[in-house]
């Protein structure tokens, strides 16, 4: 039996968009937690609240710049001194880089 998946869906008040994401989210079935940001940290040296969603939902869209319509979604992976980055669109690979530094984060 396949596992159910777990959403966190960050808000810090509950707008149309937000109320559309929940109905969405809802309607298919998918257990999700409402995050509030105002109230919720996580913690890179204590794991345990966000290891437990599969993913978590950062609806910053309507901030208005440009850049806050570029999202970036990554998997923590312990990497001391160093950060490998890869942008991928599909199965493809674009470009990726290699970075040492001891505040890789």
């Amino acid at each position: 039996m396949q596992r159910r998946l777990k959403i966190g869906v960050l808000f810090s008040r509950v707008r149309v968009e937000e109320k559309w994401i929940f109905g969405t989210l809802e309607k298919r079935g998918i257990d999700y937690d409402r995050l509030d940001d105002r109230l919720i940290h996580f913690d890179l040296n204590d794991p345990t609240l966000w290891q437990q969603y599969d993913a978590v939902l950062e609806h910053k869209s309507t901030l208005g710049s440009v850049q806050h319509s570029v999202f970036y979604i990554q998997e923590y992976i312990e990497k001391p001194g160093r950060d490998i980055r890869a942008i991928v669109i599909g199965d493809c690979v674009l470009t990726a880089m290699y970075r040492k530094s001891e505040h890789s984060l």
